[in-house]
């Protein structure tokens, strides 16, 4: 009680000394953000667990700087200049605990992977180093592929623990993430069809939506399934809103496959309720139906017009190649990998970048995940990525055939559908090979590998 009395006077203390520096400079954003920091500071201090997820949070819930101009009225936004001081607060903080706690740290082959590629975005990060590329540059490819590292805090820590903690982080942020969405489109106004926006962080939804159809399929709580419910319909307004076709189609993947999981779990159900199956079937088209007309008056008719204008591709699968945003990439990739004979093994470093000639910027990134990973790191960190994503497959799957508690089956497949879908995403972008969110990814799959080591592991 005495030290919760003590920091109520201390936090007063701070609250006016920044109220002096606001009337005095008119600095009252700094003044906020420097008291919010203090604050987070002593909240968070030594804590593994509240430094982790506010990470998680910081990472998933905000538009990178650069994209604030598609959120109109939104103040804040993620940084790295934020992000990589917290996430390096976080090591030390981890180290500490290593050191003062007797944490059991037994490398299996899953942690063995994660090893290896961490050395080869290391042997990438010295290759770009010896090449001496723009510092920044480097920094920008490296410090994501660091965030791997999250795996290792994750579970070796009381993390382990907290899996739901991360589940409901992740889904406030998708939250947040809708809202963000359908503010923007409500602000912007435009003649035929929608305004795009055009975000990285609309990813988490790739997360969010299947998190929120298993737990529709397997809870038992009526409310719970109300309320999940509108935080689906929310969730999947966000993804038509960032217009962005890989994920319509890794979303739409996701829901089918997931659909046919739930005639499955629940066949028994469905026979001996015919009658009310169909009433629920009913209901639920009939909202979708009452959805999309009430959006088409909100739109003035262009929420079908920009439905299909974004769903044509799909429609006309003959006319890809002509499709003027494929074109670009693919032109871009090819110019990429024209010499990769030469660098095919170790590829040419973090910190390497072009000029495109097509979209006349200097480029750093590739629209395709495991392009980009051959370019910066060759095959070696191409394969030691994609034996990190078999062996989280291969745990998640043994995982699931054994008596897993129904949060459990949730969690893990829930980041078995979210890989799956990144890895179809991730054709068209970079979004698993070096955006900020590796950290969250990496997350998921120390929370698949707690339950399979709960299960498997502790066993044999």
């Amino acid at each position: 009680m005495h030290k919760n009395v003590s920091f109520i006077v201390f936090l007063s203390f701070v609250l006016q000394i920044a109220l002096i520096f606001l009337f005095v400079d008119g600095k009252i954003l700094l003044a906020i953000g420097a008291l919010f920091g203090l604050v987070f500071f002593l909240y968070t201090a030594f804590s593994i667990d509240e430094t982790f997820l506010a990470l998680a949070f910081y990472i998933s819930a905000l538009p990178m700087l650069e994209y604030l101009g598609n959120f109109p009225g939104m103040p804040i936004g993620f940084t790295w200049y934020i992000a990589y001081p917290l996430f390096g607060l976080l090591v030390i903080y981890w180290i500490i605990y290593l050191c003062k706690n007797s944490e059991v740290i037994k490398f299996n082959q899953m942690d063995i992977a994660v090893l290896i590629y961490l050395c080869a975005m290391s042997l990438a990060l010295i290759n770009g180093l010896f090449r001496s590329y723009d510092q920044k540059t480097l920094l920008y490819d490296f410090m994501p592929a660091s965030f791997f590292l999250g795996y290792f805090i994750f579970i070796y820590s009381p993390l382990k623990h907290k899996i739901k903690w991360l589940y409901t982080i992740l889904l406030i942020s998708s939250i947040l993430i809708s809202f963000q969405f359908i503010s923007a489109v409500t602000k912007y106004k435009s003649m035929i069809v929608l305004f795009r926006i055009v975000s990285k962080h609309i990813h988490i939804a790739q997360f969010a939506i299947p998190f929120l159809l298993l737990t529709l399929i397997y809870s038992q709580s009526r409310r719970k399934k109300i309320i999940f419910s509108v935080f689906l319909i929310l969730n999947i307004l966000a993804v038509f809103f960032s217009q962005q076709r890989a994920l319509y189609a890794s979303t739409g993947l996701s829901i089918l496959f997931l659909t046919v999981i739930f005639f499955y779990t629940r066949r028994a159900w469905i026979k001996n309720n015919y009658t009310k199956f169909i009433f629920i079937i009913g209901g639920i088209l009939t909202a979708v139906i009452v959805t999309i007309a009430v959006l088409q008056i909100i739109t003035k008719g262009k929420f079908v017009i920009t439905l299909y204008s974004r769903f044509f591709i799909f429609l006309n699968l003959n006319r890809l190649s002509s499709d003027s945003s494929w074109q670009v990439r693919w032109r871009e990739i090819k110019v990429v990998l024209d010499d990769l004979k030469h660098f095919w093994l170790f590829g040419k470093g973090f910190g390497v970048s072009q000029v495109t000639r097509f979209r006349y910027v200097t480029q750093i990134t590739v629209d395709n995940s495991y392009v980009y990973l051959i370019w910066k790191t060759g095959f070696v960190g191409l394969f030691s990525f994609l034996y990190v994503y078999f062996m989280f497959f291969k745990h998640g799957l043994i995982a699931l055939t054994k008596s897993l508690t129904t949060d459990e089956r949730i969690f893990v497949i829930t980041a078995l559908v979210n890989a799956a879908g990144l890895m179809i995403v991730a054709q068209t972008n970079a979004c698993i090979a070096t955006y900020r969110f590796i950290f969250v990814w990496a997350a998921l799959f120390a929370c698949t590998e707690v339950i399979y080591r709960k299960y498997c592991v502790a066993k044999s």
